[in-house]
């Protein structure tokens, strides 16, 4: 698939490497969606940047856990770059419980990290699979967690939901061929 002039939807897209990845794809000439669900600022500051590098960039928010607000997004997408050719599941909350105090993963936490690490990662490609296949391609990278093969000191339920988004190195690019 040629990059350039693709459109991206990269959810997270504010965060750390939500950022990196939105410029890698800028430097290939993809028009970015900068993904945020709190953080307008940053994710404003991202599109602002990418911009300068010669691609086109808005900030969307959307609350990758609302299957409305997603629709939204994907719409909005369209109507600014007239497709969507690549999505980015980047999207992810976690939080690390020390082994002293398991009981401060609660069922309302360990449930928020599943609703946003798993079914946010379904809801977006939900959203734009439809679309893709309408368009005769699209490209759908579901990012993982490293600490599923490298545990910690501590509890995180991170391990859990990211890859069972993506649950081997193969499976973090699904090329779609015939959507």
């Amino acid at each position: 698939m040629e990059l350039k002039g693709c459109a991206a939807i990269v959810t997270g897209g504010s965060g750390g490497l939500g950022q990196r990845i939105c410029r890698a794809l800028a430097l290939n000439g993809v028009n970015v969606v900068v993904n945020y669900a709190e953080s307008e600022d940053k994710a404003k500051g991202v599109a602002e940047d990418i911009s300068r590098l010669g691609a086109r960039a808005v900030a969307i928010r959307a609350d990758v856990t609302d299957p409305s607000d997603v629709a939204r997004m994907v719409e909005q997408t369209k109507a600014e770059f007239g497709r969507v050719d690549i999505l980015v599941n980047d999207a992810a909350f976690n939080k690390t419980v020390s082994y002293p105090d398991l009981d401060g993963l609660t069922h309302e936490l360990w449930n928020h990290i599943l609703t946003t690490n798993l079914t946010g990662t379904f809801n977006c490609i939900k959203a734009v699979s439809p679309l893709m296949r309408a368009q005769g391609q699209g490209r759908i990278v579901n990012i993982s967690s490293g600490r599923a093969s490298s545990p910690a000191a501590a509890a995180s339920p991170t391990p859990c939901p990211r890859p069972a988004s993506s649950p081997s190195p193969s499976a973090w690019l699904w090329p779609s061929p015939r959507l």
